[in-house]
């Protein structure tokens, strides 16, 4: 049976932007990130598998998917000055 994902499917906004996520399963929590040009839909065939044990978290990282951008960018983050240069 094809599992619905928009039924699992939830929102959060940080900083301004909308982060999508899948919530799915039942348990220990366990979250699985994708790479990078990927979403959260890279899981499709380990989700059916790992959702009958574990309650999943599968985010679309900023950017990505169905997720906004951050208003932020890494080359705006200050590099600390305890950093070793």
């Amino acid at each position: 049976m094809a599992i619905d994902y928009e039924m699992h499917r939830s929102y959060v906004e940080i900083d301004g932007a909308v982060i999508s996520y899948l919530d799915i399963g039942s348990g220990e929590a366990v979250m699985l990130a994708h790479g990078y040009l990927w979403s959260a839909m890279i899981w499709e065939p380990q989700i059916k598998a790992l959702s009958r044990r574990y309650r999943l978290i599968i985010p679309d990282l900023s950017g990505h998917g169905r997720s906004d951008e951050m208003p932020w960018k890494t080359a705006d983050l200050a590099i600390p000055p305890s950093f070793p240069s």
